[in-house]
């Protein structure tokens, strides 16, 4: 999930548009790597001691990865209530989650193919 204020993707689009297609490229690649593949694509401080932990931590939560970039209402929420808990600037903050996904990049990055 790229998280970015509002005014800076209307100042930058350029720049979240090549965010965005960085991001659409790397689930494309996650889709049909494997655990062992994306660990060897990591800085080896990732595994933090335990390689192998790292690779079945990968393979546990690889399903939960959107392929599309497009992320359910529940996904949102979720991110939205660690955002709120964690985010100083955001504590406390009321969000109308309608208004926060902008899917325009992701959706010419998909039709970049």
């Amino acid at each position: 999930m790229l998280y970015a204020k509002r005014d800076f993707v209307d100042r930058n689009p350029n720049t979240v548009q090549a965010l965005v297609n960085a991001f659409y490229k790397t689930l494309k690649w996650l889709e049909t790597a494997t655990p062992a593949e994306i660990a060897a694509a990591v800085p080896e401080e990732y595994f933090l001691g335990d390689k192998a932990l790292y690779v079945a931590a990968v393979a546990a939560n690889k399903p939960v990865y959107s392929l599309t970039g497009i992320i359910p209402a529940a996904g949102m929420q979720s991110a939205a209530d660690m955002l709120l808990a964690f985010d100083e600037e955001l504590k406390g903050a009321k969000v109308d989650l309608a208004q926060t996904f902008d899917d325009r990049f992701i959706r010419k990055a998909a039709s970049a193919k």
